[in-house]
Order: structure tokens, then C-alpha cells, then sequence
């Protein structure tokens, strides 16, 4: 059993499936969901898991990232309409392309306004032509509330694999389990980072003086 790293693309894709009121209930406040993956070319069970105990934390972080997100997305917008366009079609390109990039925001409400540009200062006269246009855009972004939720979903939860595929001999609540129990083990291990026990002094060397130290180690 080991963690599914979250950065991987086929992670992502699963982790975008996690809905927590679809998913079976466990103990301590977890959901799970079984997915197959063959990843790496290895046949392996991937187990989707939702804890209520981290929604708190993961909120704390989807809105840091949301805030500092949706403030770049929303200066870049007022760039955006501060440039002046030599014609409608050029305007509402960019403005396509600025609203496929989005992804805390939307446009809530845009068009492109066409502003006359006279070749004299001051104020035209009656019937002057001007001698060109230039063309902004102007409206407003609104946040995505429903993708937010998604993300602190997604944040909430995590993916652990094994390649024991037969749920009837390894159940995701034994997964959990499983995985949790390590931790149990590595404390065991905390005392070789205290200055005490001096083992920046151990030198080791050779991989097999590594393995029968931890070999005595872990029998005592």
C-alpha cells in the first residue's frame, strides 16, 4: 500500500471525482471509492478517501489560493480593458482568449464598446467625422462558487493504491487502516533525530551495515 502522489495527472482526474454524498461511509468520519488504474503498467486498485476531519484545514487553504488566484485573474481583466483594440474582431478575441485561461472567475457580464477618436482637440463639432475608432471591452468577473467547493472536496481527500485488487481480502477500510498504522512505526523511530542518540556520528558506509542495523533495530 502506498500513497498516490497528487501531482500525478491520473491522480487529478481521480481526485476530480470525489463527491463526498456519493461515496460509501467508513469510520472516523471517512468516505471512500474504489477506481481502477493501471498506472505504471501495474495493475492496482486505487481507493478515493474524504475525511470531515481535514474539510476545515483544506478550506483554510482552497481560500488562500482562491483570494490570491481570483486578485491576479481580476487585475489582468482591467488590463485587459485599459487596451484599446484597432478593430471589434481583435477585441473579442482577446477577450476569448482571456476568458479560457479563467479559473476562480468568470465573466459575469462583457461587451466591446467602440469610442470615436477625432483628429482635432477638444470638443467635434457638428457632423465631424471621426477620423478613426478604437474598440475596449468593459464587464465584470464573478467567482465560481461551485468549483470552489469541488477544490476544498478535492482537498479533503486523498488516493491510496495497493495492488491486492480482491476487495473481499483487503477492504478500503483496511487500506485506511493499513496506511494510518504506519505512522505508529515511523514514532518508533523519532530517536534517531535527537542530538542523544549522536547518529550524525554512526558511519555506515556500506548498505549492508545499514540493513543489519535497522534489522537489529527492528527486532528490539
Amino acid at each position: 500500500m502506498t500513497r498516490v502522489p497528487a501531482t500525478l495527472r491520473e491522480a487529478q482526474a481521480a481526485l476530480a471525482q470525489v463527491a463526498p454524498q456519493t461515496m460509501a461511509p467508513l469510520t472516523e468520519g471517512y468516505r471512500s471509492h474504489v477506481v481502477g488504474s493501471s498506472y505504471g503498467g501495474i495493475e492496482q486498485r486505487w481507493v478515493l478517501f474524504y475525511s470531515e476531519q481535514r474539510q476545515p484545514q483544506a478550506q483554510r487553504t482552497v481560500d488562500t489560493q482562491w483570494r490570491k488566484q481570483s486578485d491576479q485573474e481580476v487585475s489582468a481583466f482591467k488590463t485587459l480593458c485599459r487596451t484599446a483594440f484597432a478593430c471589434e474582431a481583435d477585441a473579442q478575441q482577446a477577450l476569448t482568449s482571456f476568458a479560457a485561461g479563467l479559473q476562480t472567475t468568470f465573466l459575469h457580464d462583457s461587451t466591446v464598446c467602440s469610442t470615436p477618436h477625432y483628429g482635432k482637440r477638444g470638443r467635434p463639432g457638428p457632423g465631424a467625422q471621426p477620423d478613426h475608432l478604437v474598440y475596449h471591452i468593459t464587464g465584470a468577473l464573478a467567482s465560481r462558487l461551485t468549483d470552489r467547493r469541488a477544490r476544498v472536496d478535492q482537498q479533503s481527500g486523498c488516493i491510496l493504491a495497493t495492488n491486492e485488487l480482491d476487495e473481499g481480502q483487503l477492504s478500503s477500510q483496511a487500506v485506511l487502516d493499513g496506511y494510518k498504522g504506519q505512522a505508529r512505526a515511523e514514532r518508533g523511530f523519532r530517536f534517531l533525530k535527537a542530538p542523544q542518540f549522536l547518529a550524525s556520528s554512526l558511519s555506515l558506509k556500506k548498505p549492508e551495515r545499514i540493513m543489519a542495523l535497522l534489522m537489529v533495530m527492528t527486532v528490539c
